[in-house]
């Protein structure tokens, strides 16, 4: 089965839904974006779908939620008749796919390779990647490290990269090898 080309889920979307008086969908994606983005206005908007759905004179209720509820209390408890709950839970199910079929997409046409570990390449500069993997990296001991301070840490990266180095000249192998690497 293709992939759905539906839209992802906006404010647009949801007053479409709304101005053709597709309420359930309305209701879907304003819960979806609410969900993720907690906005005030959001939250409006869909408590306003939700009363127009609950106000809805055309509402049959099965007759034991009818003698258990008052109107009222329907509406405040937003207690929906099993066909309609139904439809809000299809519709809510369709945005789901629709947006995991868009992210499927999405991951598919625009993300980038995976990246490899800093010692397989992939970055920019493969030559300092390259000249890292042929020296064995010492690590300056922890102690050290626990001891040095940001003059002791400069000096370090004068004496390796000389201090007229501009700093978007250093490379990722360069600064790896201030921490790790040897001197040369």
């Amino acid at each position: 089965m293709a992939p759905s080309k539906s839209l992802a889920p906006t404010m647009t979307l949801a007053q479409l839904y709304e101005s053709q008086n597709q309420l359930f969908d309305a209701l879907a994606v304003y819960a979806r974006l609410y969900n993720e983005r907690g906005d005030e206005d959001i939250q409006e908007r869909l408590e306003a779908v939700q009363e127009r759905i609950l106000s809805d004179d055309k509402l049959h209720y099965d007759p034991r939620i009818a003698a258990l509820f008052t109107a009222d209390e329907r509406k405040r408890l937003k207690i929906l008749p099993q066909d309609r709950y139904e439809k809000l839970q299809e519709s809510m199910q369709q945005q789901e796919e629709d947006e995991d079929d868009l992210n499927v997409e999405s991951d598919e046409e625009l993300a980038p390779e995976p990246r490899k570990s800093i010692l397989e390449g992939s970055y920019d500069d493969d030559e300092s990647v390259s000249a890292l993997k042929s020296k064995p990296l010492t690590a300056i001991p922890s102690t050290d490290w626990l001891s040095m301070n940001v003059g002791e840490l400069s000096a370090r990266a004068i004496e390796i990269l000389g201090k007229n180095k501009s700093l978007q000249d250093i490379t990722l192998g360069e600064l790896i090898r201030v921490f790790y690497g040897s001197k040369e």
